[in-house]
C-alpha cells in the first residue's frame, strides 16, 4: 500500500477531507428536497409560460448532475483511490465541474429575479447592476473550474485568488441587491391593508431568509479559501447549487398559498376595536375585481387588454397590461399590491 503523502499541509487523514464529505451528505440531503419542490412546482404549475417550466427543468436537471458530479468524486477519492494519495493531491475534471455547473445555476437564478425586479421596480439602472453581477458571477465560477483543471494541484489553489474573489464578490453583491431591492420595494408599499400586509411580509420573509442564505454560504466559501490552504472551501461548493435552485424552486411553490390573498376577488374588511359607550366602527370594504375583454381578431390574441379595477367607497383605481401576462402570476401580483396600497380607504 503506498504511503499517504503531505504535500503544503493537505494529506490523506486531513480533517479537510471529512469536511467535504460531510458536505456531500448534506447536499444530496438538500437534493432530495430539491426533487420535493420540483413535483410540488409540476403539480401546480399548469398557468406558467412555457419557458418558465423549462426554466424549473433545466435548474432542477443540472442540480441533479452537479450531484453526481460531487458523488463520483467522492466515489474516485474514498473507493477508487483507496490505498493511494494520489487523488488528494491531484484535481482532476469532477472537481473542476462543480464550480461551472454552481455558476450556471447561480446565473439562472440571479437573472431570473432581476427579471422579477424589472417588472416590480422598473428601474433599469438596478437591473443592469443585478444581471452585470449575475454575469460577472457565471464568468468567474467558469474560469475557477478551468483554473482547477490548469493547476491540477491542491496545492496551487492559492494562485486562484482573483478568479475565486471575482467569483464570490460578485455572486454576494448579486444576491445581496436582489435581496435588498425586493425587501424595499415591497416594505415601502405598505399601506395598512391587513390582508396585503400580511402577504407582503410573507414575501419579505421568504426573500430575506432565501437571498441571504446563498449570500452566507458564498461569504463562508470565500472566507474558508483565504483562511487555509486546507481545501474546507470545496464543502460549500457542493452546496451552492442546491441552495439557489431552492429559492427559486420555494419561491413559485409560495404562490399557492399567496393567492388566498390576491385571487379573483379580494375583500378586506377591518374593523376596529370599541371603546366602552362608543358604537363600533367599520372601514368600507375593499374589492378587487379583474376583467378580461376578449378581442376577437386573431391577430391581436396577444395584446388583449387585461384590466384590473380597484373601488373602495367612491375611489376607482385601474391598470392595464398585456394577456400575456394576465395568468403570469409573478408579474400581476405587484400590480395589484401597488393599486391596493395606493388605493385609501375612506375612515
Amino acid at each position: 500500500m503506498e504511503p499517504p503523502i503531505l504535500l503544503t499541509g493537505i494529506g490523506v487523514n486531513e480533517d479537510a477531507w471529512g469536511f467535504i464529505l460531510i458536505g456531500c451528505f448534506i447536499s444530496l440531503i438538500l437534493l432530495g428536497i430539491i426533487l420535493s419542490q420540483a413535483f410540488t412546482y409540476s403539480q401546480n404549475c399548469e398557468k406558467d409560460r412555457l419557458w418558465q417550466k423549462w426554466f424549473v427543468g433545466i435548474v432542477v436537471v443540472l442540480d441533479a448532475a452537479s450531484s453526481a458530479l460531487a458523488m463520483a468524486w467522492m466515489y474516485q477519492l474514498f473507493i477508487d483511490g483507496w490505498g493511494s494519495s494520489t487523488d488528494f493531491v491531484d484535481t482532476n475534471f469532477l472537481l473542476a465541474g462543480d464550480p461551472m455547473l454552481d455558476g450556471i445555476i447561480s446565473c439562472m437564478v440571479q437573472l431570473f429575479f432581476a427579471w422579477r425586479i424589472h417588472i416590480i421596480a422598473r428601474r433599469p439602472w438596478l437591473t443592469v447592476l443585478i444581471v452585470f453581477c449575475a454575469f460577472a458571477s457565471f464568468c468567474g465560477a467558469f474560469g475557477a473550474g478551468i483554473a482547477i483543471l490548469w493547476v491540477k494541484k491542491f496545492s496551487a489553489f492559492d494562485t486562484l485568488l482573483p478568479v475565486a474573489c471575482a467569483w464570490q464578490v460578485s455572486t454576494m453583491v448579486c444576491d445581496i441587491a436582489i435581496t435588498v431591492a425586493i425587501t424595499y420595494h415591497l416594505r415601502r408599499h405598505k399601506g395598512g391593508i391587513q390582508a396585503t400586509d400580511r402577504m407582503l411580509d410573507r414575501i419579505i420573509q421568504l426573500t430575506l431568509q432565501n437571498g441571504l442564505l446563498t449570500a452566507l454560504a458564498s461569504l463562508m466559501d470565500l472566507v474558508l479559501y483565504l483562511s487555509t490552504p486546507k481545501p474546507f472551501h470545496v464543502a460549500f461548493t457542493f452546496l451552492m447549487p442546491k441552495l439557489y435552485a431552492n429559492t427559486v424552486l420555494s419561491s413559485l411553490n409560495a404562490r399557492k398559498g399567496l393567492l388566498t390573498l390576491s385571487n379573483a376577488v379580494v375583500e378586506s374588511q377591518s374593523e376596529t376595536e370599541t371603546m366602552p359607550g362608543q358604537q363600533s366602527r367599520r372601514t368600507p370594504e375593499l374589492f378587487v375585481e379583474i376583467h378580461q375583454m376578449t378581442d376577437t381578431d386573431s391577430t391581436r390574441r396577444n395584446t388583449t387588454p387585461f384590466t384590473i379595477i380597484l373601488t373602495t367607497a367612491s375611489v376607482p383605481v385601474s391598470y392595464n397590461a398585456d394577456s400575456d401576462t394576465a395568468n403570469d402570476f409573478d408579474v400581476l401580483m405587484p400590480m395589484v399590491e401597488s393599486a391596493l396600497l395606493r388605493t385609501r380607504c375612506c375612515t
